[in-house]
C-alpha cells in the first residue's frame, strides 16, 4: 500500500515537473520569437525607404526660408528618420545669427518638424550692401527689408557682421532705447556720435541728448517728466540729458518763450 501512493505521489511530481519544463521552453520560444519580430522591426525603420527624410516642415518662421533652414540642416539623401540626431540638428539651426531658439522633431514616416523663434529687430543699421538688424540682446542679424518696419534706424555706427559681437556703443543705444520705450517713449531714430554719446529723436521732433550710456533708466525717467509737462504747452527741440541731474532743454523757438516782466 505504501509503494502504491509513493509511486502515484512519483509519477504525478514527474509530470509536473514535465509540465513545468514544456511551460518553460514555450516561454522561451515566445521570447525568441518576440526579440526576432523586434530585430525584424528595427532593421526595417533603419533600412526601408519608406523611413527617408522627404520633407521639412518649419513652424514659426516669418522671414527664414526652407531652403535657409534645409541648407543649414545639411541632410545627406537617403538619411533615416529615426537614424538622424535631433540634438544635432537643433545645434546647427541654433547657429544661425537669425534664430533665437530651436527644436526639431520626427514626424513619421517621412519628415521632420522644425520649430524655431527668430530674433526681432531693436534697431537696424543700413549699409550700402544691405541692412544689418539688431535684437535686443545685440545679436547681429540679415534679414529682408520690411523688417525695418519694426526697428529703429541707428546711425552713426559700423554694421557687426551678422553673429559677432557689436561695439559696446551699439550695445548701449539699443539699452537706451529699450530704457526710453519702457517710459512711454518712442524714438524715430538714434544717433551715436565720435566720442560715442548717445541722441534720441523722437518722433514728435524733440532730441534727446542721453550722454555715453550711463544712469539711462534714469535719465528716461526725466525724459518723461519733462516732456509730459513741458512740450505740451512750449514745444521742446531737445533735452540734454547728458547729466540727468542737470537736465537742460530748449523750446522749438526762442520767440515763443514769455517777456521778462519789468521790475
Amino acid at each position: 500500500m505504501y509503494e502504491q501512493r509513493y509511486n502515484r505521489f512519483t509519477n504525478r511530481n514527474q509530470r509536473r515537473q514535465r509540465r513545468q519544463g514544456f511551460l518553460a521552453c514555450l516561454r522561451c520560444s515566445a521570447l525568441a520569437l518576440a526579440l526576432l519580430l523586434l530585430a525584424e522591426l528595427v532593421v526595417a525603420l533603419v533600412a526601408s525607404p519608406r523611413f527617408y527624410v522627404t520633407s521639412v516642415r518649419l513652424a514659426g518662421a516669418t522671414f527664414l526660408t526652407p531652403q535657409e533652414v534645409a541648407a543649414r540642416l545639411r541632410l545627406a539623401p537617403g538619411s533615416n528618420l529615426f537614424r538622424v540626431s535631433t540634438g544635432r540638428l537643433r545645434d546647427r539651426l541654433a547657429r544661425h545669427p537669425a534664430v533665437a531658439s530651436v527644436t526639431v522633431h520626427r514626424r513619421p514616416p517621412d519628415c521632420l518638424l522644425v520649430r524655431l523663434v527668430e530674433r526681432k529687430p531693436a534697431v537696424s543699421v543700413h549699409t550700402a550692401q544691405g541692412i544689418i538688424y539688431l535684437d535686443r540682446k545685440g545679436c547681429a542679424f540679415a534679414g529682408p527689408p520690411r523688417l525695418a518696419r519694426s526697428a529703429c534706424p541707428l546711425l552713426g555706427t559700423s554694421p557687426p557682421r551678422p553673429g559677432a559681437q557689436p561695439p559696446p556703443g551699439t550695445v548701449a543705444a539699443i539699452r537706451a532705447l529699450q530704457a526710453l520705450r519702457a517710459v512711454g517713449l518712442r524714438p524715430a531714430l538714434l544717433r551715436l556720435d565720435a566720442a560715442g554719446a548717445i541722441t534720441a529723436a523722437l518722433d514728435q521732433g524733440t532730441e534727446i541728448l542721453l550722454g555715453k550710456g550711463e544712469d539711462l533708466r534714469e535719465k528716461a525717467a526725466v525724459a518723461a517728466l519733462a516732456i509730459s509737462r513741458l512740450a505740451p504747452t512750449r514745444g521742446m527741440a531737445y533735452l540734454d540729458l547728458t547729466s540727468a541731474q542737470l537736465p537742460v532743454w530748449k523750446p522749438y523757438s526762442e520767440a515763443a518763450l514769455p517777456a521778462p516782466t519789468a521790475r
